[in-house]
Order: structure tokens, then C-alpha cells, then sequence
């Protein structure tokens, strides 16, 4: 096989696999979407966490009282990671 033709076939398989990709998208159905936040609601940022977290959930209600998008209802999934930072809070070795 010669070097043109292996790229147009390379090029041609990059052109089709995000359309395999597609065909399924986790969150996204005909009547919602749903989108996660991996936020801290307990912990030592717990302000910072549940304030953001309860911004989200207005904007969304915002959006899903206007109809939503392209008719979609917005879900917002929150999980607490509690400010659990293992390997970063470690004191660095003497």
C-alpha cells in the first residue's frame, strides 16, 4: 500500500469515529440532561461548597422554567468530596 492511500484511509477513519461516539452520550435523553458537580458540602469548605452547589441549582431552575434547552429539563447531580485531599495535604517528607 502506498503512503497517499493509507492516509486518506486514516483520515477517513478519524472523519467517522466521532459520529460512533454519538450515537449514545450519557446524561442526554429526549426529555433531560443531566449534568454532575463533584463539590464539598462537609468538610473545612463546606461554606464554599453548598453556596456554589445552591448557585448552581438556581441557575437551573432558572433555565428549566424558561422550557429548559431545545425542550430538555436541566438535572444537576451534586457529590460531596467532604474536602478530602489525600496525597496534597500530606507534610513533605524531611
Amino acid at each position: 500500500m502506498n503512503p497517499r492511500g493509507l492516509v486518506v484511509r486514516w483520515l477517513a477513519l478519524c472523519a467517522l469515529l466521532p459520529s460512533v461516539g454519538m450515537a449514545q452520550v450519557r446524561g442526554v435523553s429526549d426529555k433531560e440532561i443531566v449534568l454532575g458537580s463533584y463539590s464539598d458540602l462537609s468538610g473545612i469548605g463546606a461554606s464554599w461548597g453548598s453556596a456554589s452547589a445552591n448557585a448552581m441549582r438556581l441557575r437551573f431552575d432558572e433555565v428549566n422554567a424558561r422550557g429548559g434547552i431545545h425542550g430538555r429539563r436541566l438535572r444537576l447531580v451534586v457529590e460531596d468530596h467532604a474536602t478530602r485531599c489525600r496525597a496534597r495535604c500530606r507534610p513533605s517528607p524531611s
